[in-house]
């Protein structure tokens, strides 16, 4: 299957095409509806459009987040190795 071009490229076409099955089987098994593969990369470009902006920007916040830390333990970690005098 092909998928046609988006107007955010966030994955391989391999990868998009893997997220495009996983929305159609998602409304097969979940809500008994039955929807092609350009609805399915319709719904999943409304959502990038809709949220990868926010959800984007709160990863970035996270990592952010999480190296300020790692890099207080080594601040802490190595003036316990090399007091000063």
């Amino acid at each position: 299957m092909t998928t046609r071009s988006s107007r955010f490229q966030f994955a391989s076409d391999q990868e998009k095409t893997r997220i495009i099955n996983e929305i159609v089987n998602f409304f097969h098994h979940e809500r008994g509806e039955e929807i092609g593969v350009i609805a399915a990369e319709n719904f999943l470009d409304f959502f990038v459009t809709t949220l990868g902006d926010e959800i984007y920007s709160k990863a970035v916040k996270d990592c952010q987040k999480l190296l300020k830390e790692r890099f207080a333990d080594l601040d802490i970690e190595l003036a316990s190795i090399n007091p000063k005098s």
